[in-house]
């Protein structure tokens, strides 16, 4: 598991130093929001609609921590145009309920509703700034409501409706996938799978072998919302960690393509023992930029080399894998 485990802690590593969000995704009620780095979020009992709520830390400048929450209610056989009505009628009748903007837009092809409001807050009295997004899908609703400072609304407006531009729901909160025709895969097993809001880990081995002694493995790992500049970034970075832990492993960078609308890399690392360890072990790489992240697969085997017959057998897998929504 060597180098699984070292691809692990690089993503994270990676994750850390790239990411300026994360994704929060809700399977049970289907949607998913980016949160801003540094923000923290909770799922509250009641009332039981909010499904979500996320907040910032308060700097010394603000009246008002900059604050968002998820609502999602049920609204069978209704449409965008009736539930907006019935939200503008009931959000009308706030205290100084002011109107700033409005209007439409399409994000994922689903229709939404939005808008920019002020209104006072009774508790405290403090009139505060709200950005409102609705979506509708089937027979629910999803009302994204960002609050913060009035005095911030310049600097406010932008970064709330960033958020919500983020809010996907039903189908749309579908993970990209990498998906690979592999010989023989129904005989594989899974040994782990787990998913947070960064990374989701996949990790096969086949069925008539074990964890302590398995002789091949497939990994998969999508490092969720990095966009990367170049394909070698990322090379470089697995490259350096697969010679972290001793200097006879040996690393060959097979291919790199930088091209318009694709990014991805092929290479192998050949390691014939380790300090603690005197079984070999070798990987193969395939590193692709997708749409909404980066997708990291390698197999390994318990070998000093990888033969060019393995090579060519891997290379064609993975290059003729595709990236798809599930």
């Amino acid at each position: 598991m060597r180098a699984f485990f070292t691809a692990v802690l690089l993503l994270f590593t990676f994750s850390a130093n790239c990411q300026t969000h994360t994704t929060f995704r809700d399977t049970v009620n289907k949607f998913s929001i980016e949160l801003p780095a540094g923000w923290k979020y909770k799922i509250p009992a009641t009332p039981p609609t909010i499904k979500l709520v996320a907040f910032a830390d308060v700097e010394a400048s603000q009246k008002v921590r900059d604050n968002f929450n998820v609502n999602v209610l049920e609204e069978a056989g209704s449409n965008l145009a009736a539930v907006t009505a019935k939200l503008l009628e009931y959000i009308s009748a706030a205290e100084g309920y002011k109107l700033l903007d409005s209007g439409r837009l399409h994000n994922n092809a689903q229709p939404i509703f939005w808008m920019d409001e002020t209104h006072v807050v009774k508790q405290n009295n403090t009139t505060v700034f709200s950005t409102v997004f609705v979506i509708y899908d089937t027979d629910k609703v999803y009302i994204y409501t960002a609050t913060g400072d009035k005095d911030r609304i310049s600097t406010a407006k932008p970064f709330f409706h960033r958020i919500g531009s983020t809010l996907k729901t039903g189908l749309a909160i579908r993970r990209e996938t990498l998906k690979m025709v592999v010989p023989g895969l129904s005989s594989w097993k899974i040994l782990f799978e787990g998913e947070d809001s960064v990374n989701y880990i996949k990790q096969l081995i086949p069925a008539n072998e074990t964890k302590e002694n398995w002789q091949t493995t497939i990994n998969q790992t999508f490092v969720k919302g990095i966009k990367v500049e170049k394909i070698h970034q990322v090379v470089d970075i697995f490259v350096t960690a697969s010679k972290s832990e001793t200097n006879l492993t040996k690393t060959t960078i097979i291919n790199e393509v930088e091209g318009p609308g694709q990014k991805w890399a092929l290479f192998k690392a050949e390691t014939p023992y380790y300090p603690n360890d005197p079984r070999p072990e070798s990987q193969l790489y395939y590193l692709l930029q997708g749409k909404d992240g980066v997708h990291v697969a390698f197999v390994a085997i318990r070998e000093k080399q990888l033969s060019p017959e393995f090579v060519k057998k891997w290379t064609e897998i993975f290059r003729k894998s595709s990236l798809v929504y599930e």
